[in-house]
C-alpha cells in the first residue's frame, strides 16, 4: 500500500467523539472507512471514558482492520491525560490490559510527534514482512471546540528486527 497523507483544516464544532468520527469518516481520502455502525459503537465507548477535552486536545489514534474480516477493528485512541486500545470483531469488545502493547511503541513515538517521513522511511524499509493489513494514523487537534487540524497517514505493517524488543505484537 504504501504511505499516504491527508490533511484537513475543517472548522467544526465538535462536542464528543461522534462529530470527530463523523469528519474523519467525510474525508473519505483512506484515512478511515468505519460504517455508520461501527462509528457509532467507536464514539460510545471513546465516550463513556470521558478523557478528551473537548474544548481543547490533541487526540492521537492508531487504527487497522483486518483483510479478511470486514467487522474487525484493532485501535488505540490517546490524549496526554489517557490511553485506551481495543479489538472489536463480530459484535465483540476486547480491551489491551495495557494499551501501550496494542501497537509497536515507536509508533506511538512517530506518531505523537507526527513524523510522518520518519514513518514513510521505516515503511518503505521495514514494511511487509509480516501483514499487508495497512496501518492509519490520525492527529486531530482541537481548540475551542473546533477541529483545528485533522491529519491522517496511512502506511504497511513495519517491524524492524533490529529493535525487535520495541515490538509488542498483538497482545
Amino acid at each position: 500500500m504504501g504511505l499516504f497523507s491527508c490533511t484537513s483544516n475543517r472548522h467544526k464544532y465538535v462536542n464528543n467523539f461522534f462529530d470527530i468520527s463523523t469528519q474523519i469518516r467525510k474525508k473519505k481520502d483512506r484515512c478511515l472507512s468505519l460504517t455508520r455502525s461501527e462509528l457509532n459503537i467507536r464514539s460510545k465507548i471513546v465516550d463513556s471514558l470521558d478523557f478528551i477535552n473537548f474544548i481543547s486536545d490533541t487526540i492521537y489514534i492508531l487504527s487497522t482492520t483486518s483483510d479478511q474480516s470486514s467487522s474487525y477493528l484493532r485501535e488505540c485512541i490517546w490524549t496526554k491525560k489517557s490511553k485506551i486500545a481495543y479489538i472489536y470483531e463480530v459484535n465483540h469488545l476486547s480491551w489491551f490490559n495495557k494499551p501501550e502493547t496494542s501497537f509497536n511503541n515507536r509508533l506511538f513515538r512517530m506518531i505523537e510527534k507526527w513524523n510522518t517521513s520518519k514513518i514513510k522511511k521505516e515503511a518503505n524499509k521495514y514494511g511487509g514482512m509480516i501483514s499487508g493489513t495497512p496501518i492509519i494514523g490520525m492527529r486531530v487537534i482541537i481548540k475551542d471546540h473546533i477541529i483545528q487540524d485533522l491529519d491522517c497517514v496511512s502506511f504497511d505493517f513495519f517491524f524492524d528486527p533490529t529493535r525487535a524488543t520495541d515490538y509488542n505484537p498483538f497482545n
